[in-house]
């Protein structure tokens, strides 16, 4: 997928974005923009977003360091590690983990996402419950219509752009991915399991899958999983295990300190306490 059409499925789903400057911005954060494309390295100060919607500031990635005022860490596995790919590269205790996925699970792609959308609800249920991240578990039940219409329409918008991965078991859902590739480079950015099942590995088998078939493809130079943790260890070695490593991406944010005090005036006047921990973050993003 080139740039251009990662930008349309993007138009196509409806997230909020604008052009300004040449560049397709994307809301990360109320009233923070970034770039659309993942990976696109800007020049600080030669394109900004729209100052009416970026209230708060932007960021976005430098070719040079000197520039940089904060690190974006993402797990990648580079392309010598790609070409070189195999169930011989991994230790032995994680040969073993994927040979049990692979016997366990049948791994591939998802064409159709009415089948398994009962499936994929109850994943995000119980990966809620145990992480405690993202939308609470009663959201999946109290909002289910509303949840199934947006899970059907990103999935019908993402068709020819973004591949869905799964692991199914006797016929059941129980594991799941999404990757697409920009460029040269595939990336991994969304994974959910259902926690009855990972005695299967099912996560092992997806992500051994995947990276296999992207060493097939010579229009792919390397795959990044993701953000590099700064609170889930766990979360860090298990891509490890996969020979990702943490790759340090120099960041340019900036952010309007003159307008947050204003911000915070209307924030603390109609009690939007989302907000204010919003513009707490960012304040105490730019420290680092």
């Amino acid at each position: 997928m080139t740039s251009e059409e990662f930008i349309e499925r993007v138009h196509t789903i409806g997230y909020d974005v604008h052009l300004n400057d040449g560049v397709w911005w994307i809301k990360s954060d109320p009233f923070f923009y970034k770039p659309v494309v993942p990976m696109q390295m800007l020049e600080p100060g030669k394109v900004t977003p729209k100052l009416y919607k970026a209230i708060l500031g932007y960021s976005h990635l430098v070719r040079d360091k000197q520039y940089a005022n904060k690190y974006q860490s993402i797990a990648l596995l580079n392309e010598e590690q790609l070409r070189n790919y195999s169930l011989l590269s991994l230790s032995s205790s994680k040969r073993a983990q994927v040979k049990k996925g692979l016997k366990l699970t049948l791994i591939r792609k998802i064409e159709d996402i009415g089948p398994v959308l009962d499936d994929i609800r109850e994943i995000e249920i119980s990966k809620a419950v145990r992480t405690g991240r993202g939308k609470p578990p009663e959201y999946y039940t109290k909002y289910r219509d509303k949840w199934s219409a947006w899970t059907i329409k990103q999935f019908n918008g993402d068709k020819g752009k973004k591949e869905y991965w799964g692991s199914f078991y006797k016929g059941l859902l129980i594991a799941y991915m999404k990757v697409f590739q920009i460029n040269d480079t595939m990336i991994i950015n969304y994974a959910a399991s259902h926690t009855d099942h990972l005695d299967k590995c099912p996560n092992d088998a997806l992500t051994y899958s995947i990276i296999d078939c992207c060493r097939e493809l010579p229009e792919c130079r390397q795959v990044s999983y993701g953000a590099w943790s700064t609170d889930r260890p766990s979360l860090n070695e298990f891509k490890n295990k996969f020979g990702f490593a943490r790759e340090d991406l120099p960041v340019y944010a900036k952010y309007n300190f003159n307008i947050i005090p204003y911000v915070k005036t209307i924030i603390e006047r109609k009690h939007l306490g989302f907000f204010k921990k919003h513009v707490i973050s960012c304040l105490a993003q730019f420290k680092k």
